[in-house]
């Protein structure tokens, strides 16, 4: 037995043992920084921590247990002694995930920085990724499968690892926003060439071989490859950019007109619920029903103060949903939380403009147990609430809301449903947030076409 021992220590592979934990440690402190900023991961990282956001189960211990069965699968391809520098990996990232749970108490990087955290967190993790393939490890049990495809079946590493965690990201709307999910696509695409070329790039006692005319081909199919990743960087990074400042740059709550809309009888309350503060308009005297209320595309949620006072005047209480970036998609089922906020109300509707009111409608599709009714403010629906009770309120100057796809979607609402054109309104005077390009102009005012809309949903939501 002793023997044995001896034999194992003598053959072992102490330099590849130790860059193995340290590209581990390296790995698990970019993990660290994304699981605190809620960062999908892609490869059987990205799978244990879908498991953790989903099951509650410790994306650790989950990490550790899909390894051993991607290792069993990966040793009969690449032999016993590669396998030992996996397994020596795969526990030193538990190991230090699972101290820098402990140690690092705050948050790295503040939420507000998100796109840098995404950018830190994915460099730490490819740096600590091609140190460990570089000398003859893998982090962990996903990559150690994709070596043995790479050496057994004649791939490309990098390929391999981007159609992997290109996959395991995309599942990871499962858990979190499309938004979240194309910032990990966006930064992954960035940082992976970083991986590749440190797997790559050649050793010191490669460089007398290099001259060689094979070499010479090789490296000049490297560097091509190289300039094609960096373009696709570029332009993605250019692409990100202009995404960001357009997602930042709404359209701004026009706050004199607000100020001046006169309401009795309305109490407003701002409340926090899952790192959101959210506004509720409360009738003082008798709460008839709800109305949950999702804004349109790119409008601040502000906007629309004026609108739900003047509903909440005629007993209906109702609460404003502040949209991620302030666009609809990013929390389609943000409403469905909403009633359990107020268990005194019974009866609820929800609804919304634009945009927000095609989001409100698929919520509302999918949550039909909740809803009572949908109220579209220049909007259609794409998803069948022919269950529901539904009113549809646009303007006859609406130049925004294609008219077409309007009709082409109305065998997604029910019979009885209830319409309502305002002579002269158009798509911009739902709130209070100026012109909209593309717009009508309205020959009524934009606090007229509030009164208007106001009325139009007391009387469906009150009788």
């Amino acid at each position: 037995m002793f023997k044995k021992i001896k034999y194992y220590l003598s053959v072992l592979d102490y330099k590849a043992i130790f860059f193995a934990v340290l590209g581990s440690a390296i790995i698990a402190f970019g993990t660290h920084i994304h699981v605190n900023a809620e960062i999908p991961e892609g490869g059987i990282i990205g799978l244990a921590l879908m498991v953790d956001h989903l099951f509650g189960i410790s994306y650790i211990a989950v990490n550790l247990a899909i390894n051993v069965v991607f290792c069993l699968l990966a040793w009969r391809l690449m032999g016993t002694r590669y396998m030992f520098n996996v397994a020596v990996a795969t526990v030193s990232f538990s190991a230090f995930s699972f101290l820098f749970d402990i140690v690092i108490t705050e948050t790295i990087i503040p939420d507000k920085y998100y796109l840098l955290a995404a950018l830190v967190g994915s460099i730490f993790v490819e740096v600590g990724t091609g140190i460990s393939i570089r000398y003859g490890a893998a982090p962990n049990g996903d990559h150690a499968l994709s070596m043995a495809l790479v050496e057994r079946g004649g791939l490309d590493i990098g390929w391999v690892n981007f159609l992997r965690d290109f996959v395991v990201i995309l599942l990871s709307l499962s858990y979190t926003d499309i938004y979240s999910v194309a910032f990990a696509l966006i930064i992954m695409t960035v940082t992976n060439p970083i991986m590749e070329y440190i797997v790559k790039m050649p050793k010191l006692n490669e460089a007398s071989r290099a001259s060689t005319l094979s070499k010479a081909k090789k490296a000049v199919k490297k560097k091509k490859g190289l300039a094609a990743r960096t373009v696709i960087s570029v332009v993605t990074i250019i692409i990100l950019i202009i995404t960001v400042a357009y997602f930042e740059n709404p359209y701004e709550a026009d706050t004199e007109k607000i100020n001046s809309f006169v309401t009795e009888n309305v109490t407003v309350q701002e409340f926090e619920y899952d790192d959101r503060v959210l506004t509720a308009y409360v009738p003082e005297g008798e709460i008839k029903a709800g109305f949950i209320f999702y804004p349109g595309a790119l409008v601040e949620a502000q906007a629309y103060e004026p609108l739900l006072k003047a509903c909440a005047e005629n007993g209906i209480l109702c609460v404003l949903v502040e949209m991620p970036y302030n666009i609809a998609i990013f929390g389609i089922n943000d409403g469905a939380d909403m009633p359990e906020l107020f268990p005194e109300v019974t009866e609820w509707y929800i609804g919304g403009h634009s945009l927000g009111g095609a989001m409100a409608a698929s919520c509302a599709a999918i949550h039909t147990d909740l809803f009572e009714g949908v109220i579209l403010l220049g909007a259609y629906s794409t998803n069948d609430i022919t269950d529901l009770s539904v009113l549809s309120v646009y303007g006859s100057e609406d130049k925004v809301m294609n008219q077409k796809n309007y009709l082409s979607n109305k065998d997604n609402l029910p019979s009885d449903l209830e319409t309502h054109v305002i002579i002269g309104g158009n798509h911009a005077y739902f709130g209070m947030y100026g012109e909209q390009s593309g717009d009508g102009n309205a020959t009524v005012t934009n606090e007229e076409q509030i009164r208007m809309t106001a009325g139009y949903i007391a009387e469906f939501i009150l009788n």
